[in-house]
């Protein structure tokens, strides 16, 4: 595209027409324009659509991108931002958790492209953010983590994604920390069982009722399927003589907190009641035919603080089709969590948005 410029054009005129105007001449967007006639040394002033955008992008992605989409040197970005929003950028003290979060996005979603599914946890890595100019994340995440009960056992990393995306992933997926205290101790028992009841309710999608009937499988929570989730034998045997032993734990456990759980009958019943369609996906343009509809609980099952009235309440249920409720378990309904807020329509509009 470069050789459609006008050059001698473009040096002549550069200040008498819009920048808009003459990159559009030659079938360019303003920023590519720009970034090849500061090559040609003909205009290296920053235009208003550029300093709008810095200040829309400093802190979502690294510098170096910035540098690179607008065809400047690092010198000349740092007096284009005047050095107050550089250091904001990279000064761990002044950086905010919802800045690196931006970041761990931008790298996941934009920069590597990798898909938001359950091997994301095992190909990630610090490398990446380091290549990606991203050093000042990892280090503002370990110097936060070290400080929550919770994330300290674990990487960066996993402190990261988890914070990135909390209703996907759980940071003993992640395989990068040389010693995991979660699952050692007193609490390790505990912090162990409710991984694989995790694990059964959110990755597995097995409902608790189903349990009983499936848990003499030999396919049932196997060693290695647990191992895929970051639960490795290592740890379960740390507290349990043997899987065996494990799994009738996790049983008992199901037993334990029962009231938190009805049956898919109740549930197709309370739908009932509030004339809901049982029968269909609720999703209006969903083409597929599905013969037996799932109901998604919204607010996942395993969260244990809600009551269950509340988790299974009909603002809570969406009657789908078996790959739009594979789909659902990817929306981060904590996202929209606040007073006022419809996740049932929030949902809707995150699947219907995936519909071709």
């Amino acid at each position: 595209m470069e050789e459609k410029v006008d050059y001698e054009f473009v040096e002549h005129n550069w200040k008498k027409y819009p920048i808009q105007a003459l990159a559009y001449k030659f079938e360019l967007s303003p920023f590519k324009f720009m970034q090849l006639i500061r090559k040609k040394g003909i205009c290296k002033e920053v235009q208003p659509f550029e300093i709008k955008y810095i200040n829309e992008m400093i802190n979502k992605v690294p510098l170096s991108e910035l540098r690179q989409q607008l065809g400047v040197t690092k010198t000349q970005l740092d007096q284009l931002i005047r050095g107050k929003l550089s250091s904001k950028s990279t000064s761990t003290s002044q950086l905010s958790l919802d800045d690196v979060i931006s970041k761990t996005k931008w790298l996941i979603e934009d920069k590597l492209k990798l898909n938001l599914d359950d091997f994301l946890p095992r190909s990630i890595t610090s490398k990446q953010f380091y290549e990606a100019d991203l050093y000042h994340c990892i280090k503002f995440a370990t110097a936060l983590k070290a400080k929550d009960s919770y994330y300290k056992s674990f990487s960066a990393i996993a402190f990261l994604v988890c914070e990135a995306y909390p209703s996907l992933y759980k940071p003993f997926q992640f395989r990068h920390s040389k010693t995991n205290d979660y699952f050692k101790g007193k609490t390790g028992r505990k912090n162990l069982i409710n991984a694989a009841i995790w694990v059964i309710e959110d990755k597995m999608h097995l409902s608790p009722e189903s349990l009983k009937a499936i848990s003499n499988s030999r396919y049932f929570l196997r060693s290695r399927d647990l191992a895929f989730y970051g639960i490795s034998s290592h740890w379960f045997r740390m507290h349990f003589d043997s899987h065996d032993e494990f799994i009738n734990s996790i049983l008992s456990n199901f037993e334990i907190t029962k009231h938190t759980n009805i049956t898919t009958k109740q549930l197709r019943e309370i739908l009932l009641e509030s004339g809901r369609n049982i029968d269909k996906c609720e999703l209006k343009s969903c083409p597929l035919k599905c013969e037996t509809p799932e109901i998604h609980h919204i607010i996942p099952r395993s969260i244990r603080t809600i009551k269950p009235e509340k988790l299974h309440a009909p603002d809570n249920l969406l009657v789908l089709c078996s790959k739009h409720h594979t789909q659902a378990h990817q929306f981060d309904w904590q996202k929209y969590s606040f007073e006022g807020a419809n996740l049932r329509d929030e949902l809707i509009l995150f699947l219907e948005s995936s519909i071709n």
